[in-house]
């Protein structure tokens, strides 16, 4: 890859068309991407150079382009956090690298195509949780896919976190099982809030799964939440609650 083409590639992904940098979360919403950029980043997909490929994998399939996705999955069966590909968390510092790809296949919805292999893909990035890492963006992802099929996945993912006393983790997928399966959800509610006091405390996603809720022991915890010790689950609880009695 000549220098040019590596100035090509990275324009492509940090700059807006006028050759302003604004950054790669920026350009994946650019809503229509130019043909030579596309093609350009179509180039960065065949890179020997990690980190081009990975990003360009992550703009194109925000835009919806098969390439993109196509590769994007290829990625993480090559498991490229073991390859020294890392996007630490901005606070924490551990590898967030999968929960962007989550993130990339979660804007890529708006086409509303291949259905079946983007749930494939979040069946792979489930397959990993706990192991690896992830903020909060596949839990996005999560809640606003219709792939209630993956909930025996998403209950395996929570264990495999649990098991790695990565419990605030585990505790994202709380949300995704409620809105799913309140049941299910509500029999494993007990074991986050009995934790002790920590940052982020997990009982923010059980607030946050009882928004899932219709019934009056669902209003019962929630009420009791809003009184919880700790200022930000007391703060979740209490817009879950504004929210519900806003509802008609």
């Amino acid at each position: 890859m000549t220098e040019t083409t590596r100035q090509q590639i990275e324009a492509a992904l940090f700059a807006d068309d006028d050759g302003n940098v604004i950054g790669l979360e920026e350009v994946q919403f650019l809503e229509e991407p130019t043909a030579s950029r596309m093609a350009i980043l179509h180039v960065a997909l065949i890179s020997t150079d990690l980190e081009l490929r990975y990003r360009a994998a992550l703009v194109l399939t925000a835009w919806g382009d098969d390439r993109g996705l196509d590769d994007l999955e290829q990625l993480i069966k090559l498991r490229i956090d073991r390859q020294g590909i890392e996007i630490p968390h901005r606070i924490h510092g551990y590898n967030n690298l999968y929960d962007e790809f989550a993130y990339a296949v979660f804007l890529w919805n708006d086409s509303q195509k291949r259905t079946a292999d983007r749930r494939r893909i979040y069946s792979r990035l489930l397959a990993l949780y706990g192991e690896c890492d992830f903020e909060s963006k596949f839990k996005h992802a999560l809640l606003n896919s219709d792939f209630s099929e993956l909930l025996p996945e998403v209950i395996q993912a929570m264990q495999r976190a649990t098991a790695r006393d990565k419990i605030y983790l585990a505790s994202q997928l709380l949300p995704v099982i409620a809105r799913w399966d309140t049941e299910a959800a509500w029999d494993l509610f007990d074991e986050f809030l009995k934790q002790p006091a920590q940052t982020p405390h997990p009982a923010i996603n059980v607030a946050e799964a009882l928004g899932y809720f219709d019934s009056d022991a669902g209003l019962q915890l929630l009420k009791k939440l809003i009184v919880h010790p700790d200022s930000v689950v007391a703060n979740q609880a209490k817009c879950v609650l504004d929210d519900q009695e806003m509802e008609p």
